[in-house]
């Protein structure tokens, strides 16, 4: 989230994703634990806690959750590997992995 919240293109492309709404969240689930990361005013913060309407949800293990949010992984590839699963707006989570690269 560091990188990201210190990145002022990165902080740029959250403004244009979130377009005018008040903001966007991204679910991430592991089979003990859930957060959700809230994408707002061009900044992104981690908070524990399931969120009942997010744009999109990872569900997997926390290793792989950890390497897509580095950007060490490619969520599309893990999803098609069977290594995690996911709702929601896939348009939403492109955005999202985007903002990883």
């Amino acid at each position: 989230m560091a990188g990201i919240n210190q990145d002022s293109q990165k902080r740029k492309k959250i403004k244009e994703w979130i377009d005018g709404y008040r903001g966007k969240i991204i679910g991430l689930k592991t089979e003990n634990e859930a957060y959700h990361l809230v994408f707002d005013q061009g900044r992104v913060t981690l908070r524990p806690g399931d969120y009942s309407s997010c744009e999109f949800c990872y569900l997997g293990p926390p290793e792989v959750l950890v390497k897509i949010i580095q950007g060490k992984e490619s969520a599309m590839r893990c999803g098609m590997s069977g290594a995690i699963k996911g709702w929601g707006s896939v348009n939403e989570a492109q955005k999202f992995e985007k903002l990883l690269i």
